[in-house]
């Protein structure tokens, strides 16, 4: 950061596996030393490394609903997905076993998909009930587990003559965008110290974040005096990232900010203006 920017900061050394309580994803931190005589009024992320441990089928969030009516009634089925990062073809495949061998009723499912080396590919599956009669089951998603099927947050997707296309492209991709929450920051009411773009990294490696514009990305310094803040890393909907057992670490920069030029060119306007008055008026006056 340019110095003419700040007059005075301190450098703050965040990992969490030496947190005072939480997880390595939302916990509390103490920092022995931040200097009391400094006022200061910006806090910026200059980088961070974050290990790409979270999963796209997380234990919290692993489970849907099958309902199947039949003559007597509707048998409604929770069923859970072992955990893990999945490719399509094996998703798809998990699936089928999970439905076929937890259907009360006695159907038989399948999931297909286009392949791109064989057609065009859409991303969807498409979902196919066998021996069913005319009852038409359904498979219930939540708001947490829900884009690895295709289908929309909360939903329920009831087949019809047999058969569902998924609503949208079937995503297995690790969360893409991460986000650093703390109380060490205002941000607009969402306490966001800084997003973390993720895409380009291979799940079970780790995110390296470089601030390049850190001016542009500070937020305001709250909660002076305190020594202790809480930090949480999450989803783009504010849930709560498991990394798994390995620790993330931050480097953060508290400065005071240097707002001379700002007051240089107020003052600059200001004489300015006062000589186009003075003008104008000795202007009216010759005349």
């Amino acid at each position: 950061m340019p110095l003419k920017y700040f007059s005075e900061g301190q450098h703050l050394y965040v990992n969490s596996r030496n947190r005072l309580n939480g997880t390595d994803a939302e916990f509390s931190y103490n920092f022995e030393y931040i200097d009391p005589n400094k006022e200061y009024d910006r806090v910026v992320l200059l980088s961070c490394m974050i290990p790409k441990t979270y999963y796209v089928v997380d234990p919290s969030s692993s489970i849907f609903t099958l309902q199947e009516p039949y003559s007597g009634g509707t048998y409604t089925i929770s069923i859970s997905v072992p955990y893990g990062n999945y490719t399509r073809s094996v998703f798809a495949k998990t699936i089928i076993n999970l439905l076929n061998s937890q259907s009360q009723a006695g159907y038989t499912y399948n999931i297909q998909y286009s392949e791109i080396q064989l057609s065009n590919d859409d991303g969807k599956f498409i979902y196919t009930v066998s021996g069913n009669g005319s009852y038409q089951p359904s498979i219930i998603v939540n708001n947490l587990f829900f884009e690895p099927f295709g289908f929309n947050r909360n939903s329920t997707n009831t087949f019809i003559n047999n058969t569902i296309t998924s609503t949208n492209i079937v995503s297995l991709q690790p969360e893409g965008t991460l986000f650093i929450h703390s109380d060490i920051c205002q941000s607009m009411g969402d306490n966001i110290l800084q997003d973390i773009p993720a895409t380009q990294y291979t799940p079970y490696g780790h995110i390296s974040y470089e601030n390049s514009i850190p001016l542009e990305r500070s937020k305001p310094f709250i909660n002076k005096g305190a020594k202790t803040f809480n930090f949480q890393l999450t989803d783009e909907d504010g849930n709560t990232i498991n990394l798994n057992g390995l620790n993330m670490t931050m480097t953060l920069f508290l400065y005071k900010e240097n707002r001379t030029d700002e007051v240089l060119d107020a003052f600059i306007k200001y004489i300015t203006s006062n000589i186009a008055n003075t003008q104008h008026l000795t202007n009216t006056n010759q005349k």
